[in-house]
């Protein structure tokens, strides 16, 4: 199943590592970037900056090493000259290859790239907010963590990706859904406008996540152990946090709910018992039940309150 695997080829953690010990390269200025979050996919990185997408590492079957970026984070407007020189095969694929002398570049323009990004992606809140708590909170271990939804005999197999994996010292693997108050999933149907009627409500959407928990905990430990030793793998600073060793892992099959950033919705902050009572019925929960944190502001969020209340006894 694609979407557990979490591992990449010896040529590319070789031609990283070789790349790390050059002093001012891309890819160091990447790896040690405090505000990067790095993601391990199968045979590929996927480097976020303020929860938008940066860069898609991977090789090709030549072991020759291949960059990719959007477009438009490259230049600052229609009919600019891109700051970085690239390539595509696809005329139409939004994604540009960055080659040769265009990584060089890459690094001269990071500052200015970054900050194109955050204007470009300045209305995704919710992924923002994902990526701050990601850079708060240490025991993150994983961003749009892949679940799968169905059996490996059907033809079309799709993925549920839940937003936050984080694990504890002593091994505690939680998984969290984050939604912003504005966002309308939240919102039972009595409370919801006729046009928002058909979105998904999230509480359907927990209950998902977690029966694919409960029935692929035991790919979901061997993805954690794969990716643990990528890190082991790789040099630089985001590969140098620590976490606890594959056997300790135990996971939590309660999916946890966090919503935040009230400022997105302020007249909706009077709604936020009814919001909470209607989440705590369909989930099952008992009232102001630790599964669901509801803070305003993200910063505020951190690994107490994503741990808090977990039981030994209901781990798997």
């Amino acid at each position: 199943m694609k979407a557990y695997v979490k591992k990449l080829k010896p040529e590319l953690i070789k031609c990283l590592n070789d790349l790390y010990e050059e002093k001012g390269s891309w890819w160091q200025t990447i790896v040690d970037d405090d505000q990067v979050f790095i993601l391990v996919r199968k045979n590929e990185l996927h480097v976020l900056i303020q929860g938008a997408l940066l860069l898609k590492i991977t090789m090709d079957n030549r072991y020759g090493l291949v960059c990719k970026t959007h477009e438009k984070h490259l230049s600052s407007g229609a009919g600019n000259t891109p700051y970085v020189k690239t390539s595509t095969d696809h005329k139409r694929s939004p994604y540009r290859c960055i080659e040769g002398d265009g990584l060089t570049e890459f690094v001269n323009h990071y500052d200015r790239i970054i900050n194109l990004m955050n204007l470009v992606h300045a209305d995704d809140q919710e992924r923002q907010c994902c990526h701050t708590m990601s850079m708060n909170i240490k025991e993150i271990f994983e961003r749009e963590f892949g679940l799968v939804l169905e059996d490996e005999d059907i033809k079309r197999k799709r993925a549920q990706f839940v937003d936050l994996e984080a694990v504890s010292n002593d091994g505690k693997m939680v998984f969290v859904e984050v939604k912003l108050l504005s966002n309308n999933e939240i919102l039972p149907l009595n409370m919801r406008s006729a046009v928002n009627k058909d979105k998904k409500y999230v509480v359907t959407q927990l209950k998902k996540y977690e029966d694919i928990i409960k029935s692929h905990k035991q790919k979901i430990r061997e993805a954690y152990a794969e990716q643990y030793e990528t890190y082991l793998a790789l040099n630089g600073a985001f590969f140098d946090r620590r976490f606890p060793a594959p056997e300790k892992i135990k996971i939590s099959p309660t999916v946890r709910l966090i919503i935040t950033k009230f400022e997105e919705a302020p007249g909706r902050k009077s709604l936020l018992p009814r919001i909470r009572a209607g989440i705590e019925e369909g989930m099952k929960w008992k009232e102001n039940t630790d599964n669901l944190i509801i803070i305003d502001n993200p910063n505020a969020i951190n690994a107490g309150h994503i741990f808090k209340g977990i039981q030994e006894c209901e781990l798997i």
